[in-house]
């Protein structure tokens, strides 16, 4: 049960979000550039319009929510997966992780 509230209050987030985007995108001039992946898909679902879609909003609206969550935890997995790659190939290297640390701290510094 925990598993399926957590995931309706997921779906209920990216929602508001996806209507936050919708109506910013109807206030403001249509945008054919924008450089959110949110505000790209709804541009595109407006430009095809809708008269051979039979399908309530809040249908696609979940199918939206369903794919925006599905490419978060892509990317989640990703960029976990190359952490961990990293990491176990900074254990099995000592040397050129120092020098990567040598030249980290070389451009930012170590106060941060």
């Amino acid at each position: 049960r925990k598993l399926a509230t957590h995931i309706k209050q997921g779906q209920q987030l990216v929602l508001a979000r996806v209507a936050k985007h919708r109506a910013k995108l109807e206030t403001q001039e249509e945008r054919t550039e924008s450089n959110c992946i949110l505000d790209r898909i709804l541009i595109q679902m407006k430009s095809l319009g809708e008269p051979n879609c039979h399908l309530p909003a809040s249908y696609k609206d979940l199918n939206l929510a369903w794919l925006l969550n599905d490419l978060f935890v892509a990317g989640t997995d990703t960029t976990a997966n190359i952490l961990y790659s990293g990491l176990v190939l900074f254990a099995h290297h000592p040397k050129i992780q120092k020098k990567c640390y040598e030249e980290i701290t070389s451009i930012i510094g170590t106060e941060r």
